[in-house]
């Protein structure tokens, strides 16, 4: 559509009016409020972004990448609770939607608040994850290094760290190396990972 492009152009002003023009003629269409949400949430106008994500939603109910990016952002400010509910919700419908796995996996293995995290299920979602999808990806290992950590078997969380930075060095993923070495370091010092 127009406002993709002009969105795609750099033109975010312009996108969202286009996008709300065509709210404007038919407030029930899922795109239009899809596309808002996204443009807003780059914009760290996260209320806007959610309200839109959720009119999307009441109208194509069965949209998981737009109720994941849903969860993703309502984690992102702090909504852990409503942010799992929608996690599992994507996961009802496909139990293999592997960005909300990694997400919620996530969650539970590093969350600040411990009354999210449970490591032992982070460790099933993730071992089971990498069993179908193979151990090259470096951010599915990182996610299942934590995971060990949460459950303290820490010379896995080592050695499955270890393995991710490697993968991340040969696929020359360089943003993601540091991170990858901060984890690593508290695992050999027997820590867990946070979220911050």
């Amino acid at each position: 559509s127009l406002g993709v492009i002009l969105y795609q152009q750099g033109k975010h002003a312009e996108a969202i009016r286009y996008f709300q023009s065509a709210l404007e003629i038919d407030p029930n269409l899922a795109i239009p409020h899809g596309n808002l949400a996204i443009a807003f949430a780059e914009q760290d106008r996260f209320p806007e972004a959610i309200r839109h994500y959720r009119q999307s939603l009441r109208i194509k109910p069965d949209d998981l990448p737009g109720r994941h990016n849903l969860a993703v952002l309502l984690l992102r400010i702090g909504h852990i609770r409503e942010s799992v509910d929608e996690h599992r919700h994507v996961l009802k419908r496909q139990a293999g939607y592997v960005p909300t796995l990694l997400s919620l996996a996530t969650i539970l293995s590093a969350c600040e608040d411990p009354e999210f995290r449970d490591g032992s299920e982070a460790v099933r979602i993730m071992e089971s994850l990498c069993k179908r999808v193979g151990e090259e990806d470096p951010e599915l290992l990182s996610v299942l290094a934590m995971a060990y950590a949460e459950t303290e078997q820490f010379d896995k969380a080592v050695a499955t760290g270890e393995k991710a930075l490697w993968r991340a060095k040969i696929k020359m993923l360089g943003k993601l190396v540091p991170q990858l070495q901060r984890e690593l370091s508290l695992y050999k010092q027997a820590k867990p990972y946070r979220d911050r």
